[in-house]
């Protein structure tokens, strides 16, 4: 990758440019680019992502300077730059979260497309912040004072404002708040922990070499030899000699069990350096050998063989693939759990949980009151409560609906509680 700047010449030549490398994978490179030091001022920045043919992600591009720095998400890429020449035009991907970079041809760059100096010109400034940091201690220290005051005033009451003395509530009422603090909390972590704060859609990502251009398959099946004209995902490929990364995003809401790989009817050997189920920021990864004896070929896969640097394979006709007989189910099942929400939920039910318990204290004997009724209020609370919670049955129970086995089919065969499908309940 070369990085031009443009100081104050307004335009870009070989003595302004950084160069470092990237390396082809999964996981998410950080790339850096180090402006000499004594630069005044960059008004312009030109990216050339490099010759080879194929697709790169851009995350962000982070502006850091001495003491901060600017991050400029994909939104903001597309809107500060342009692609040139052999370069897709910028868009952004709201699945990935990225930007493209469709290398076409020789000369690929991107360029900033308006003057940068206002951003930059902070950043390079080398003066030591002083005020913000002491605000955002002083912000801190007022709302952990203010936390520390909601906390203890719900607790003690005051007796007698002239001998300004304090007792504590009953322990039955105390007790009983705590009690709908904790039972509020883990309703409301259940409730979050359903919805999908980042996309949780399996891919499988594949490493490969391939010497010509094609279109490759991943074709998925509820079990072994169930493949459909239906039932796959498409990829491209360009022609490289190094190897490239290929994610097939599988449809979401489907469930499968078995795969079958498909690399077009181009190619005349092929060479697969890895294998990865990826969700979120979860994967399960595949080598040469865990690829060997997961996958069979058909009879137009000969020489298939494990080499160190990874899965070689000859093709004797137009249509070659590998297909795998083992249920996959339990590895994606363990995946998808893996990459949860993380603590978010339980923050979202900690904080729920506290605002209950506090508000019951507040309430004082209003809550106790509370719960003194006949046989006919106990029970339309308790057929309430069991309507409201019926949906919450999905979570346990193995419903099996018998809907046509589609990509575009909304449930899958163990429903998940949805929280769209919550609010329309």
């Amino acid at each position: 990758w070369d990085l031009f700047y443009d100081d104050l010449h307004f335009t870009y030549g070989a003595d302004r440019m950084v160069r470092t490398n990237s390396w082809p994978g999964t996981q998410v490179q950080r790339i850096a680019f180090p402006i000499p030091a004594g630069t005044a001022r960059v008004q312009g920045i030109r990216i050339d992502p490099g010759p080879v043919e194929g697709t790169r992600l851009l995350k962000a591009i982070v502006l850091r300077g001495p003491y901060s720095e600017l991050r400029l998400g994909p939104d903001s890429v597309v809107r500060w730059f342009s692609a040139v020449n052999d370069l897709s035009p910028l868009r952004v991907d709201t699945v990935q979260e990225a930007v493209p970079l469709r290398v076409r041809g020789a000369d690929p760059y991107f360029a900033s497309n308006r003057d940068l100096g206002a951003l930059t010109q902070a950043l390079i400034d080398e003066r030591r912040p002083v005020l913000p940091p002491f605000l955002g201690g002083l912000a801190i220290g007022m709302l952990a004072a203010l936390l520390v005051r909601l906390v203890r005033w719900p607790v003690f009451r005051m007796r007698s404002r002239a001998a300004r003395t304090f007792t504590r509530y009953r322990a039955k009422r105390l007790a009983l708040a705590l009690l709908l603090g904790v039972l509020f909390g883990l309703l409301v972590q259940g409730i979050v922990d359903n919805i999908s704060f980042t996309d949780r859609t399996v891919r499988i990502e594949f490493t490969v070499t391939a010497p010509k251009s094609d279109n490759f398959q991943v074709f998925h099946a509820k079990g072994p030899g169930g493949f459909g004209d239906g039932g796959y995902v498409n990829a491209p490929v360009a022609a490289s000699d190094r190897p490239q990364v290929l994610s097939f995003r599988m449809p979401k809401d489907t469930a499968f069990s078995h795969i079958r790989f498909d690399p077009g009817n181009s190619q005349d050997s092929l060479l697969v350096h890895a294998m990865e189920f990826r969700c979120a920021r979860q994967t399960v990864h595949f080598g040469p050998g865990e690829l060997l004896a997961l996958f069979q070929p058909n009879e137009q896969v000969r020489d298939l063989r494990q080499t160190p640097e990874g899965l070689a394979m000859r093709f004797t006709g137009d249509d070659p693939f590998l297909f795998c007989d083992e249920d996959l189910r339990s590895t994606l099942a363990k995946l998808q759990e893996r990459a949860g929400n993380g603590p978010m939920p339980a923050l979202f039910g900690l904080l729920a949980a506290v605002f209950m318990f506090l508000t019951a204290l507040r309430l004082g004997p209003v809550v106790p009151d509370a719960l003194q009724g006949n046989g006919a209020e106990w029970s339309l609370t308790v057929l309430f409560a069991a309507l409201m919670a019926a949906p919450l049955l999905s979570e346990w129970l193995p419903i099996l609906p018998h809907l046509p086995d589609t990509e575009k089919r909304k449930l899958a065969d163990r429903p998940e509680l949805r929280m769209h499908s919550l609010q329309e309940y």
